[in-house]
């Protein structure tokens, strides 16, 4: 599933013609004691999506200060900023897609709504 690449729609494209880009700015000022609380084995075990979708921003402002990445090997650093750079963009994607949904809804109230209408207005005929 994770390596099938084969989607119906292109969200990289969306990306670039919607004018997307990475945050800048990190926060430094982030509670790293909510980090360390983090119990993963739960979260898998009682799959706790609601857990991982409260961490999301935590992951995606935390800052990897100097003296962290000193001690990290370089290929970690790098898969850990790739990792907080792809949430951003699947956060886009997210974003776009719950717009995508609610518009939809919409539409689809006023189709059923014209139907309701088109349906009376054909038993009255008869």
């Amino acid at each position: 599933m994770w390596t099938d690449d084969k989607w119906h729609y292109d969200y990289v494209r969306l990306a670039w013609d919607t004018g997307f880009s990475f945050e800048k700015c990190k926060s430094s000022n982030l509670d790293r004691n909510k980090i360390s609380m983090i119990d993963i084995e739960t979260i898998l075990r009682e799959r706790d999506v609601g857990a991982v979708d409260r961490f999301i921003p935590t992951i995606v402002q935390y800052i990897l200060e100097e003296e962290q990445a000193k001690v990290l090997d370089t290929n970690f650093v790098k898969m850990f900023r790739i990792s907080q750079l792809a949430v951003e963009f699947l956060l886009f994607c997210k974003k776009y897609l719950d717009n995508t949904v609610v518009l939809l809804k919409k539409e689809l109230a006023k189709y059923k709504e014209v139907r309701v209408s088109v349906t009376k207005n054909i038993f009255n005929y008869y």
